[in-house]
């Protein structure tokens, strides 16, 4: 017999948000592209809903990335 230890989780809200911009060149398939991809903007505490240790781990907060794509 097996007993989980299950605790009630406030719950929280999490922002994803994306920017993209394209920039397309003059040539065929040449083209820019500017990335903002940013998760959990309000920075909540989020746990795997899943996981068996989910009282104990914490997923990742605030993350805001910059990416650049050149295709040539």
């Amino acid at each position: 017999m097996t007993i989980w230890n299950q605790r009630a989780v406030r719950a929280g809200i999490a922002l994803l948000s994306s920017l993209r911009w394209q920039i397309a060149k003059p040539k065929l398939n040449d083209m820019s592209t500017f990335l903002v991809p940013a998760h959990n903007l309000t920075d909540a505490t989020e746990r795997n809903a899943v996981a068996l240790n989910k009282d104990l781990v914490v997923m990742r907060g605030r993350d805001i990335r910059f990416v650049v794509r050149e295709t040539f």
